[in-house]
């Protein structure tokens, strides 16, 4: 029976995949040290969580297996992008701007994290997030419905989680960045 300490496998998920985002290292350390891993090692443990996870959470894979498709064949189409997630996160990532620097004090802006990302985060942050947004002024907000081609939606979602962001939050800086530069 292999069971890993916590902090060696957030310590290993930081030393192999620094761009991996805190709240996605501290979901795959609790889940690897959840399990039995019998003969494998801490890498392959890793390896095999992190495949999974994004294979059913941020791939079509299981609608691929729902109309029908073979899941050796699912797997072989949804891998090129799983495997494009887990190289961006072996590159180290760009951390935002301290919100309390003179360069950025009262350009930030806090958004509440989605639901289905809050259930990534460590207690303490989750903790740290609530007390943060009760803090804020509630926005109506509006939903906003398009279609982009399937390739685009990729990248932008694969851009979001490796700069640690949801895709609510890429979209806004995004079009903040566009309306400086045409001011």
């Amino acid at each position: 029976m292999a069971k890993f300490p916590l902090d060696a496998i957030e310590q290993h998920i930081r030393h192999h995949h620094p761009g991996c985002p805190d709240f996605a290292v501290s979901y795959f350390a609790s889940e690897i040290a959840g399990r039995d891993w019998r003969d494998a090692p801490l890498g392959q443990a890793v390896g095999i969580t992190m495949q999974t996870f994004l294979r059913h959470e941020m791939t079509d894979y299981d609608t691929l297996l729902l109309h029908g498709m073979d899941r050796a064949e699912a797997r072989k189409r949804v891998q090129p992008r799983i495997a494009a997630m887990i190289n961006s996160w072996r590159k180290k990532r760009k951390r935002p701007a301290d919100p309390t620097s003179s360069e950025t004090a009262g350009n930030t802006k806090l958004t509440p994290v989605p639901v289905r990302d809050q259930a990534l985060m460590s207690k303490d942050a989750a903790a740290e997030h609530a007390a943060t947004t009760d803090n804020m002024h509630s926005e109506r907000r509006v939903g906003m419905t398009f279609n982009m081609e399937r390739d685009w939606h990729t990248k932008f979602k694969m851009t979001a989680v490796s700069l640690g962001m949801d895709m609510h939050q890429l979209l806004i800086e995004s079009f903040s960045a566009w309306e400086r530069e045409h001011k």
